[in-house]
């Protein structure tokens, strides 16, 4: 029982000061409204739900300002400026508001002096659920005689208080969304990113395998899948804020392993690939931006991708029934325009500045050109130097000078580059999330 009487002491405590605040808020409005006798009676219910509270008492002279009962007011900013607890802002208001009545011609026959003296008299330290400790008794009667004859306002007052505390008052834009929303005929942005991104695609390579004293090439064609990071910087040209065109640069760096090698020249070996594609792309968007809210943007681009360079590294690592065998290479590739997409959105902190968030994907051609062998290790000794220019370069191309009877190079010059067959097409498709910071002008 001690705690519940406890907990409902303590409630009321901190019930209080938001209620005064509350009739404090209904008495500016009224106040702001020119409705001075309706505002007079929310700044007094709020001196009774919290009389320390000096704002609520200079607030209520205003209202009896207003209402011409200059003696009352009078009487109130004389104690504001006598009463320690005041600071110099209230006394200063005290004092104007004084100069104001003094200006006034027609006397206003006065009231008894101690009807509002009372509560501004420095108060001891009391209860917060009593309300009341510190008053003197006339103030005590008045205030309690005066609420009784306006019982029906209070409770109109409580109602319409509640149903302002429901009221969601309107959100301030933010600078960065104020910024934003405004209307540029032209609009120019400088946008940095980088992401994770999962792709696919088809990879051309050539063995050179050495087995008993005979050299056999051959053309070996694999399908990898991997992960791998895109960065990127972008420009960006807006008109009014929604359309806007994109031009920029990306490099992919991916990585694959564990590949599935097609074919196979020797009964019993295994061979493990890993492979990894770097590519330097620059795209060229045409994007949509639609304003969902003041802070976060949806942003939609379509447009195409213009391959400038595209590679792949392969390490490749063999066993075989009696030796091991480590190659590295490299392919080269003619790249072929493509195509990219983006959805996302931007999330608008400050003036100049901008968060991003998308889900971006691309599809394109590459042919394969040239493939080089950097190192070649048998049975632990690197034999690359040994290898001759034929051995060691192949060219892919629609033709070729002569062919043997199953339509590979007849090129015996050991001096020359393979020729590894028709060049064909590889498809590469990649899927992303990026994250990025825009600076916008």
């Amino acid at each position: 029982m001690k705690n519940i009487i406890f907990f409902i002491i303590i409630s009321g405590a901190i019930s209080l000061p938001a209620a005064a605040h509350d009739y404090y808020l209904k008495g500016l409005e009224y106040y702001k409204n020119a409705d001075y006798s309706r505002a007079l009676s929310s700044f007094e219910a709020a001196m009774f739900e919290d009389a320390n509270k000096l704002d609520y008492v200079y607030a209520y002279a205003l209202a009896a300002f207003m209402l011409k009962r200059y003696a009352e007011v009078r009487d109130i900013c004389q104690n504001i400026i006598n009463n320690p607890a005041s600071d110099e802002t209230n006394r200063q208001r005290a004092s104007i508001l004084l100069g104001k009545i003094s200006a006034k011609e027609t006397p206003v026959p006065e009231i008894p002096r101690d009807v509002p003296g009372g509560f501004l008299k420095p108060q001891p330290e009391t209860s917060a659920a009593s309300g009341l400790d510190g008053f003197d008794a006339g103030t005590i009667e008045r205030m309690k005689k005066n609420l009784e004859e306006k019982d029906q306002e209070i409770l109109r007052l409580r109602e319409e208080i509640s149903l302002f505390r429901d009221k969601k008052k309107p959100r301030q834009n933010t600078a960065g969304e104020a910024w934003y929303l405004q209307e540029k005929p032209l609009g120019f942005e400088m946008r940095g990113w980088f992401g994770w991104m999962f792709f696919t695609g088809g990879e051309a390579g050539r063995e050179i395998l050495t087995s008993d004293g005979i050299l056999k090439k051959n053309k070996a064609v694999f399908f990898s899948e991997g992960t791998g990071t895109i960065f990127g910087l972008d420009t960006v040209f807006s008109f009014k804020n929604n359309f806007g065109l994109e031009l920029g640069g990306s490099y992919l760096l991916g990585e694959s392993k564990k590949i599935y090698y097609h074919q196979q020249i020797i009964s019993v070996y295994s061979a493990e690939y890993t492979i990894t594609s770097r590519s330097t792309l620059i795209p060229l968007f045409a994007g949509f931006s639609v304003s969902t809210k003041n802070r976060i943007s949806l942003r939609a681009s379509l447009g195409a991708l213009f391959p400038v360079k595209a590679e792949t590294a392969i390490n490749e690592n063999y066993t075989y029934n009696t030796f091991k065998e480590t190659v590295e290479s490299r392919m080269l590739y003619k790249s072929y325009p493509g195509w990219g997409a983006s959805l996302g959105m931007v999330i608008n902190l400050f003036p100049h500045f901008a968060l991003s968030l998308q889900i971006k994907g691309m599809s394109l051609f590459l042919k394969i050109r040239r493939l080089e062998i950097l190192k070649y290790i048998s049975n632990n000794i690197d034999i690359t130097d040994t290898l001759k220019t034929i051995d060691k370069v192949t060219v892919f191309s629609d033709y070729s000078e002569s062919t043997d009877n199953n339509g590979l190079s007849a090129n015996t010059n050991p001096d020359r580059p393979d020729w590894g067959g028709p060049a064909y097409y590889v498809p590469f498709t990649s899927l992303g999330i990026n994250i990025g910071l825009s600076l916008r002008l």
